[in-house]
């Protein structure tokens, strides 16, 4: 799970794809390893789980071993400005022109791939005296699903658009990175139900046939556990039969054994969507049992940390 350099983590809004992305930093930091925790979305999702108000635009320690930025393509583009027009006077006033504002906007793939930019320097970084790699790795919390592909296109469209140029350059060095098998993955993370299920398939065909981005894991979030044996669960059936013919009978025993029917039922549900997700991918697995709280602190990504390391080959 932690041996590439680089790992984007999608998956339809709502799976718990920043959770799992912050509990990955964590576990890859008890480790040893030093990692950089990257947000694209702009939201300070991951801050909340670091019991932080907000991550800044340069990384910054958050946790031992772990630093978080979250990428403003503004500044991305202004970065870029002034790293090719050498005369500052003049790159200070292209940056300070508001029609600059316009034309990172405006301008399709320009803020992805100014961010994709950046999650490439910050890849190459190196120690000057030892001449190691900065960051061991780079975990990036992209966007959900269908924005996600599109933002991991960028580069292969304008490889297509763009003739020469620096631009270009550029351009070619990020797709070279994202499609180097050795080097970079791409992670998915769903839930055990119909929609997330038929999405995350989805996703994993285009990453292979738009993107060329191997899926190394995919992430089963907020899986029930298995709650009774199959000679239980028949005579749960059972006695549910029995009270249902017996009108006198209402007690809090038909309420137990009726939340307990659901149990089973939820489970033989997810089951199904379980086994249709591994039949359909080829992929690593990792289920993630479901939690009741939705709050996410740093108490609960050390958990499914240690739930990670405990259940996957590191």
């Amino acid at each position: 799970m932690f041996n590439k350099r680089l790992i984007f983590v999608t998956g339809k809004g709502g799976v718990g794809k920043t959770t799992i992305s912050s509990a990955m930093a964590v576990a890859a930091s008890k480790l040893g390893k030093k990692v950089l925790l990257v947000d694209v979305g702009g939201d300070d999702a991951l801050a909340a789980g670091f019991g932080k108000d907000t991550i800044g635009h340069t990384p910054k320690e958050i946790y031992s071993l772990i630093s978080a930025v979250r990428v403003d393509p503004r500044m991305a583009v202004n970065e870029y400005v002034h790293t090719f027009i050498k005369n500052q006077f003049i790159a200070n006033r292209i940056t300070r022109n508001r029609l600059l504002d316009y034309l990172a906007t405006g301008t399709p793939g320009l803020r992805e791939i100014m961010t994709l930019g950046k999650i490439w320097l910050w890849e190459q970084e190196r120690d000057a005296a030892s001449d190691a790699y900065h960051y061991d790795l780079i975990i990036v919390d992209a966007p959900a699903a269908g924005h996600g592909l599109s933002f991991l296109q960028v580069p292969q469209v304008l490889m297509d658009m763009i003739g020469i140029g620096p631009i270009k350059s550029q351009t070619e060095a990020v797709l070279g990175l994202l499609q180097h098998r050795k080097k970079t993955s791409l992670y998915l993370v769903t839930l055990p139900e119909e929609l997330p299920v038929i999405e995350t398939i989805q996703i994993y065909k285009a990453a292979a046939e738009v993107l060329a981005m191997p899926v190394g894991w995919v992430f089963i979030n907020a899986c029930h556990p298995k709650a009774f044996t199959t000679r239980e669960s028949l005579e749960i059936k059972r006695r549910l039969r029995a009270l249902r013919r017996d009108a006198s009978n209402t007690g809090f025993l038909p309420t137990v054994l009726l939340s307990a029917r659901i149990a089973i039922g939820r489970r033989v549900q997810q089951d199904h969507y379980v086994k249709r997700l591994k039949e359909s991918i080829k992929a690593q697995f990792v289920e993630i049992p479901f939690r009741r709280s939705d709050v996410v602190a740093v108490c609960y990504l050390e958990e499914m940390a240690e739930e990670l390391l405990r259940s996957v080959p590191t």
